[in-house]
């Protein structure tokens, strides 16, 4: 049984990753319909999960998208500023995987949180000093320390839309790769692949989009990592002229990553601005309700259409 889940696992693998390369022979098609876009945000969050201190993490991500009609192509690539290494960035969230010391998440008692004792100024991981942790603690929080996340590539195509464009349905694959060093908390050292639908739907300056997606996820050496499903529901209205302002509220949920833990549920709040053709900017706050997301968390977004002088023809 073991064997035929591993080898269902590798199939599925290669078919996203399959999926997201085959996706780049589409660039050279119809190129004045391209669009190049920047994307980024900026956010911050805090929450105890798992253990007995809370983590602060302030997460920049930038990201490049190619982007047509019916297809997209994008890169994403994140700076993570932590003040501990309990918490991974593993499927565009944080896991509270207890980073190097995973095994003391990994042999804790169900329901009960792991330590994790603060740190002075000198001790903790390239923080001048070797972090001394007690078996079964994980490294608490110390000085804030700056590292390269694990960047992702994705690929999404339109499998459906109403006749008058009101209701659409898409497709997306992801690779993430395992470029972030383990010893760092932020990454697992293991390649993810995922893969997900959306359903969007618009009338007369209301829309509301439904998500469903699911990662294959790589273990670390001292942690078995669930695979990860997720959903989320959203609803939002538009304002002013050509739909400049916008208001969003959304609610999801998804399965544990981590045995013995709850899912994570967590709900948003956000708005939006088109400051100009192409230029937007986004604000949201998210409230987490289980040991799986922070406490809360705020973002600052923004998206910028690139020029294509260079190569359109």
């Amino acid at each position: 049984m073991a064997d035929d889940i591993a080898r269902s696992r590798r199939g599925v693998r290669h078919l996203v990753l399959a999926a997201v390369l085959a996706s780049a022979s589409l660039v050279g098609a119809d190129a004045r319909a391209q669009r190049f876009e920047y994307s980024g945000s900026l956010s911050a969050s805090t929450g105890e999960f798992l253990f007995t201190e809370p983590t602060t993490s302030y997460l920049l991500n930038s990201g490049l998208l190619l982007a047509a009609e019916r297809w997209r192509l994008g890169a994403t690539f994140p700076i993570l500023v932590q003040n501990s290494s309990a918490l991974s960035y593993v499927g565009g969230r944080f896991v509270a995987t207890g980073g190097p010391f995973a095994r003391s998440v990994r042999d804790r008692a169900s329901g009960e949180p792991v330590a994790s004792p603060r740190r002075g100024r000198g001790g903790g991981s390239g923080g001048g000093g070797s972090a001394i942790v007690d078996s079964g603690a994980v490294e608490g929080p110390g000085p804030f320390e700056a590292t390269l996340g694990d960047p992702m590539l994705d690929a999404g195509v339109e499998l459906l839309r109403s006749s008058d464009g009101a209701v659409r349905v898409n497709a997306q694959g992801f690779v993430k790769l395992p470029l972030a060093d383990p010893a760092s908390g932020v990454g697992t050292g293991e390649f993810d692949f995922g893969g997900g639908l959306t359903l969007a739907a618009a009338r007369n300056g209301t829309f509301f989009f439904a998500d469903l997606s699911h990662w294959i996820l790589g273990d670390l050496p001292d942690l078995p990592l669930r695979d990860l499903t997720s959903l989320a529901l959203g609803v939002g209205r538009s304002y002013g002229e050509m739909g400049r302002w916008s208001l969003m509220g959304s609610a999801s949920a998804s399965t544990a990553v981590i045995a013995d833990t709850d899912p994570a549920v967590s709900t948003t709040a956000g708005i939006g601005l088109m400051v100009a053709e192409r230029r937007f900017l986004n604000a949201s706050l998210t409230i987490g309700f289980t040991e799986s997301t922070p406490d809360w968390g705020v973002s600052l977004g923004w998206r910028l259409g690139l020029p294509r002088s260079g190569w359109e023809r």
